[in-house]
């Protein structure tokens, strides 16, 4: 239903959200962007470092 598939969205965004706003996220993210696109790192590997508590 719209209901339901709105409610998932909101989730989504949710969590989206504390990602980025994360300290965690913030403190790493550049650093990791640079070496992905720099070929440094595997996307995958990034994404999993960032997704560390």
């Amino acid at each position: 239903t719209q209901t339901a598939a709105w409610f998932e969205d909101l989730i989504s965004e949710a969590v989206l959200s504390r990602f980025f706003q994360s300290s965690h996220t913030k403190q790493h993210l550049p650093e990791l962007r640079k070496q992905v696109a720099e070929g440094r790192i595997p996307v995958a590997l990034a994404v999993s470092m960032l997704l560390e508590d």
